[in-house]
């Protein structure tokens, strides 16, 4: 079906994106893994452009909004994150500079409402819990690894 376009931009309609199909699609983070779907597209009041998502979790009724700020790509069929959320290290396994676990993350402490992190709260086997400040991390993977 032909437009008929009404318009002053640069952009024509064969050229742009109907964020509507967006909705339900994947969001997947900078490594890969699917975290949840977008729930919502959220646009500003007066530029009417991509503010960010609100994305649902399977399993989960905590919804997580998303700045655009950190979105690599989008299309309909999945929007892809530039980074991987700090959030999503709760619950791996933190060894000592020797390889030893010395426990589970337990929760992040971030900047603000930045993905960088300011420590980890760490649960332990056998004591209480205790900070990680983000300087003393030398790797983050699959597991964190502490200078």
């Amino acid at each position: 079906m032909k437009i008929e376009v009404l318009s002053e931009s640069l952009y024509s309609p064969e050229r742009t994106f109907d964020v509507m199909k967006l909705r339900g699609k994947k969001v997947i983070t900078s490594k890969g893994l699917v975290m949840g779907k977008v729930k919502k597209v959220i646009v500003g009041r007066k530029s009417f452009n991509i503010e960010g998502i609100i994305m649902g979790r399977k399993f989960s009724f905590k919804k997580i909004y998303i700045g655009e700020s950190y979105f690599q790509s989008m299309s309909e069929k999945a929007l892809i994150l530039s980074i991987e959320p700090s959030f999503l290290l709760i619950g791996k396994k933190v060894l000592n500079n020797e390889g030893k676990v010395i426990g589970k993350v337990k929760e992040v402490m971030r900047k603000g409402d930045s993905n960088d992190f300011e420590s980890l709260i760490v649960k332990s086997f056998w004591k209480k819990s205790f900070t990680v400040k983000s300087g003393e991390i030398k790797f983050l993977g699959k597991s964190i690894v502490l200078k």
